[in-house]
């Protein structure tokens, strides 16, 4: 029976191309974020993982810009933007997936930068969980991508002049934007009654910054007592130096509500709640401050680091060691102007000089002076203070026309320039003066010094000793004065 040859198999296998899975990048922002929590970003990253899994592309990475505003007027850089960019530009990106367009950008100059790279690399389109998609592949995609971005930036540009103008009325008013996360210190919450336990510390605080305490030493010692910090951080030692710097000259406790417009000079109006600290008293913390006294310092290591002089030359006289022993050197040499030539153990300085202001002290309150000097000083402190901030508003009125070429030529600015600062410097100097003396007040008997110096660190100790004490020397040593008739002290008057 015939067969028919049988054709020979083919065993050829055709290789078929998988589609490769699009990779996305996820692109989270919010502007504002004062708790630091990211609840929002974490919602938008559960809208775009779903996104990404309905369409079923894989993700590529998750940049997160939190707390970034990405508007026209916002200065701060948004470094996982720039980082997805790059990882546009070497090609292993395919899709940028955000929630919405503008949290992308709302800058039409970075907007347009964007488009421009898509456009080079030529596949990558964009996509929202809102559904402005961006498609450059279609004729049109470009188009609508630009309109849409043009609408947004002018409801932004609205929207920020609607809450500009609606702060400036709530400053005029006296009353706050709203308190934020933190409850005001010194106030109960809501921000409009005072708390009477903590309003008692921060008068305390401000009496002694005035003293010549360095924040630093409030800050250790509020931290100790478990004071509430109105600044969230996550240590139990919520106070910094900078933190109680920042409550001393804000105008809050001073009752008055500060508006700081974009392009004007900063206003300050009365607020609708209640003054802690009377408004001469605050002129003279932000005086005291801004020149460089109560900033943060290393804690001192000794009683008396920078107040004793040498009795031969008048300069300072530093702390080493003698046999062991600490000791007060007038320090001769490279970098040194001394005399090289006198020096006394630095307990028995110490010792003379605090014996000196404990009888200071008692003799004061005894004499029943106090409460009239401490009158008069305040009444010219306030005044002194007064003009101060006045001086240090022209400064920057000074410094605006500077930068605007206003009503005045670069030599006029540069006379009117120094004269203000030669002024300042003169009402510093003797607002110093006066602060330091008029602390006296706060003691009305000898026991309630007693009582503040048993209480108190190295560096609040030095802080009393530096509102009580004019000058301290060491006279050098003759062969004929004992010891403590070496150490001479001036008190203020």
């Amino acid at each position: 029976m015939y067969k028919p040859a049988l054709a020979p198999y083919d065993c050829t296998v055709t290789a078929i191309e998988a589609t490769p899975i699009p990779a996305a990048a996820l692109y989270l922002r919010i502007s504002k974020d004062d708790l630091g929590d990211e609840l929002g970003v974490a919602r938008q990253r559960k809208d775009c993982l779903r996104l990404v899994e309905d369409r079923g592309w894989r993700v590529f990475e998750t940049y997160q810009d939190n707390d970034i505003s990405a508007s026209e007027r916002s200065k701060k850089a948004r470094p996982a933007f720039r980082r997805m960019m790059d990882a546009v530009r070497t090609g292993s990106v395919d899709v940028i997936v955000g929630w919405d367009l503008d949290r992308i950008t709302r800058r039409p100059a970075e907007a347009e930068e964007m488009w421009k790279l898509l456009l080079d690399v030529g596949h990558v389109r964009v996509v929202t969980v809102s559904g402005d998609d961006v498609d450059l592949a279609t004729g049109d995609g470009l188009l609508v991508a630009r309109i849409k971005m043009a609408v947004a930036a002018e409801e932004i540009r609205k929207m920020s002049q609607r809450i500009r103008r609606k702060h400036l009325e709530l400053a005029q008013d006296g009353k706050p934007v709203g308190l934020g996360a933190a409850q005001p210190f010194g106030y109960k919450p809501g921000g409009m009654e005072v708390n009477e336990d903590e309003a008692a510390l921060l008068r305390r605080a401000g009496e002694d910054v005035l003293a010549g305490v360095p924040v630093t030493a409030i800050a250790r010692e509020w931290n100790e007592q478990g004071v509430r910090s109105p600044f969230p951080r996550k240590t139990t030692n919520g106070w910094r130096a900078e933190s109680v710097r920042a409550l001393l000259v804000s105008p809050r406790p001073a009752g008055l509500r500060r508006h700081s417009p974009g392009n004007g000079p900063v206003v300050e109006y009365p607020a609708v709640w209640p003054a802690i600290i009377d408004r001469a008293t605050h002129d003279r913390l932000v005086a005291a401050l801004s020149a460089g006294r109560g900033k943060g310092a290393p804690r001192r290591r000794s009683l008396l680091t920078g107040l004793v002089r040498c009795g031969r030359c008048g300069e300072v006289m530093t702390r080493d060691s003698k046999d062991g022993r600490p000791y007060l050197r007038c320090r001769a040499g490279a970098g040194r102007p001394g005399c090289g030539r006198n020096g006394m153990a630095a307990e028995q300085v110490e010792n003379a000089v605090v014996r000196r202001v404990f009888a200071h002290v008692e003799e004061r309150a005894a004499a029943g002076v106090e409460a009239a000097m401490a009158a008069g000083m305040n009444d010219e402190a306030a005044q002194v203070a007064t003009e101060l901030a006045q001086a240090e508003r022209f400064k920057l009125t000074l410094a605006e026309q500077m930068a605007v070429r206003g009503d005045f030529d670069d030599a006029e600015l540069a006379v009117m320039r120094k004269a203000n600062r030669d002024r300042i410097g003169v009402l510093r100097g003797r607002l110093e003066e006066l602060t330091a003396t008029s602390t006296m007040r706060r003691w009305d008997s000898l026991a309630a010094f007693e009582d503040e110096w048993m209480r108190s660190d190295t560096d609040r100790r030095w802080g009393l000793l530096r509102s009580i004490i004019d000058s301290v020397q060491v006279r050098p040593y003759e062969g004929r004065r004992g010891d403590l008739e070496r150490v001479a002290v001036d008190f203020h008057k």
